[in-house]
């Protein structure tokens, strides 16, 4: 190496600047934290831009590809060929109601008792798509019992009060006070009528006492009431009758077929009476469906012993076949021979299939529950449970179609957890089947919109809180170091 190239390296050495070991340890570890304190605050931005877009999205009515279709989309009313229990959190017809429904069942649900939401709830499913919705009654209303289902599929009856599935509006009955309720037999075919007993009497400690009970026509346009039968109450304090299998129109509306204990009464919309006959103790109306078709004869369904395999170790020991009668005289028509249905507790006519065949639903119940009834010893006058049908301990239902002649096919798929069932009139006697699809995840019911936003808000709070404690113990670490 020569001087002069000495001499340079050691001018060049002497002008560089000094390099600080500690100090730029200290800026390396700053822009670490930084980065850090970026990313943490970008992660707690996001968790709170999913808080609150989370309960929106779950709550938006969706459409296409989300699952479901939206009200009013055009499509004509139809039965869906399957359909599945809701969720839990599925949003109730007042938070989001979806339109006319084809049918709505009686439902139980799977819900862990730690969460505060109703067990059995009545599900509607729409007309014209797949939509889901719920109406909470915890069980106290039976659906073609306690509950019906206008025949568009618009309004629900339940007791004394009326369910818009439209606008999710819900009201008293007209003429409902503190003095008057009312229970639904049957709607008119046109909807603007129902058929009602209607109690009246004196209210204490938020019930009525009932004093007088009767069956009429109220008319739901004007609120305007017509009696027809006085109702007197079994020994038990009960009716003798079985809600479902009380009344039947006409298919044109003009007459009404009405059963009180054993007696059928034909009745005209004025209230003359037009038929009347007995029947025997092992024989009940049909259904709101009872009256056939073209309106000559009017379905009775008639239950027997049989099936010594009885439960638990087989069937409920029963059989059931209907029996067509004529309207005025109560004589059996000739020729019918609808296909029996054998070990359930119910049986009751929905209505009509285009091709003629009888729709029922067919009811079985728990496997630890044991026959007996008896036609012998039955008194349907004085006894409530003095009637073949029988609702109590339902396990499940199941909606078949009978063919005169002797066929039988399953016409809905229903899972477990559903006991009972009531079909929009108009849309049965469409007959049109569309494919059915389970109930899609939204959109869902305000308290697990409520529910879902705090617990974003725990996952937003914890990552927080964590971020906290990890910078505290790195902090006590290093000064113990020191």
């Amino acid at each position: 190496m020569t001087e002069r190239l000495r001499q340079a390296l050691a001018e060049a050495g002497n002008d560089a600047p000094a390099f600080d070991l500690y100090e730029q340890a200290l800026a390396g570890g700053e822009r670490i934290r930084r980065r850090r304190r970026a990313r943490a605050a970008a992660a707690v931005a996001v968790l709170l831009l999913f808080a609150v877009a989370l309960p929106g999205a779950l709550a938006r009515t969706g459409s296409g590809t989300d699952g479901f279709s939206t009200a009013g989309n055009g499509d004509s009313p139809s039965l869906p060929d399957q359909i599945s229990t809701t969720w839990p959190w599925t949003a109730t017809v007042g938070q989001a109601p979806a339109g006319p429904a084809a049918l709505l069942v009686n439902q139980t649900l799977r819900v862990p008792s730690s969460i505060s939401l109703p067990e059995e709830t009545i599900a509607a499913v729409g007309a014209t798509g797949n939509t889901y919705r719920t109406l909470d009654f915890d069980g106290r209303v039976r659906l073609g019992g306690d509950g019906m289902l206008s025949p568009d599929g618009t309004r629900f009856a339940e007791w004394s009060n009326l369910h818009d599935l439209v606008t999710g509006h819900s009201s008293e009955l007209p003429g409902t006070d503190a003095s008057t309720r009312f229970m639904p037999l049957a709607w008119s075919p046109d909807g603007d009528t129902l058929a009602v007993i209607r109690e009246t009497g004196r209210r204490a400690d938020g019930r009525l006492d009932v004093e007088a009970a009767a069956i009429g026509l109220l008319e739901l346009s004007t609120g305007d009431y017509r009696r027809l039968l006085d109702l007197a109450t079994t020994r038990d304090g009960n009716y003798p009758g079985v809600p479902g299998h009380m009344a039947a129109f006409s298919p044109d509306g003009s007459r009404l077929a009405l059963q009180v204990a054993d007696r059928v009464t034909v009745l005209g919309r004025d209230g003359v009476t037009v038929g009347d006959f007995v029947l025997d103790h092992a024989s009940q109306l049909a259904g709101k469906g009872a009256f056939t078709p073209d309106g000559t004869a009017i379905a009775v369904v008639t239950r027997a012993a049989c099936c010594a395999d009885g439960p638990p170790s087989g069937r409920f020991q029963s059989r059931w076949h209907l029996r067509l009668l004529d309207p005025l005289s109560g004589t059996e028509r000739p020729g019918s021979r609808l296909p029996e249905v054998t070990g359930v507790t119910a049986l009751r006519l929905l209505g009509w299939w285009p091709s003629g065949e009888a729709v029922v639903a067919a009811y079985h119940p728990s496997a630890q529950l044991s026959s007996e009834w008896n036609p012998d010893r039955a008194d349907p006058a004085n006894d409530p449970w003095g009637f073949p049908n029988y609702y109590g301990s339902l396990r499940r239902v199941e909606v078949r179609a009978l063919t005169d002649g002797g066929g039988s096919r399953e016409l809905l798929g229903l899972p477990d957890g559903v006991y009972s069932i009531d079909f929009a009139d108009d849309v049965l006697a469409r007959g049109v089947v569309r494919p059915g699809a389970d109930a899609p995840v939204r959109p869902v019911r305000t308290g697990w919109l409520v529910l879902a936003a705090g617990f974003v808000a725990l996952l937003v709070a914890g990552a927080v809180s964590g971020r906290l404690l990890r910078r505290r113990f790195r902090r006590r670490r290093r000064s113990g170091r020191g």
